[in-house]
């Protein structure tokens, strides 16, 4: 029979030599992810001041009625930031999908906007960060012109805006 009693110093010393293995990997992947989480600064600007030569270092936001305002009057290019699964069940109308975690393989979508273009760029909604890691990407590839919609798909569907489904 199976003996159910746990050696508690084996199975501490296996996590504390896990975590070790872990941490040091961390340390030198080109990929690592912060221990400490740096506080992002939050820019909400109004229509008036979309100023393509924004030279800010904080992320500058748009809340809904902007974004909406901005989508009525065609003036800008949507990017959701989503996977293409959470794109295919949902996005809002003539939105590009720019996926986070494989933006170098999506960007070839971006090559016939221009840097100084009005981009918006979302995801699922404020507590979701692919939005946020998409504009500092395409700050970083010359894009200067663009804002994220930090209230995300969330909520403009709650609103019950314009939004479009992919058929299989």
């Amino acid at each position: 029979m199976f003996s159910t009693k746990i050696n508690i110093k084996v199975l501490f010393s296996i996590v504390i030599i896990s975590s070790v293995i872990g941490l040091i990997f961390n340390s030198f992947s080109s990929e690592r992810i912060p221990l400490i989480r740096d506080k992002e600064e939050i820019l909400f600007t109004n229509i008036t001041d979309l100023n393509p030569d924004s030279t800010s270092t904080e992320i500058r936001a748009l809340d809904t009625k902007t974004v909406k305002e901005l989508f009525d009057q065609e003036k800008a290019v949507f990017i959701d930031a989503r996977d293409k699964w959470e794109f295919g069940e949902g996005h809002i109308s003539g939105a590009l999908n720019v996926a986070e975690y494989k933006y170098e393989e999506d960007k070839s979508k971006l090559e016939n906007i221009a840097k100084d273009r009005l981009i918006i760029i979302y995801c699922g909604g404020d507590d979701c960060d692919l939005s946020k890691r998409v504009y500092k990407k395409m700050q970083s590839d010359g894009f200067k012109n663009t804002f994220v919609y930090l209230d995300g798909f969330s909520i403009w569907l709650e609103n019950n805006l314009p939004i479009q489904k992919v058929e299989e």
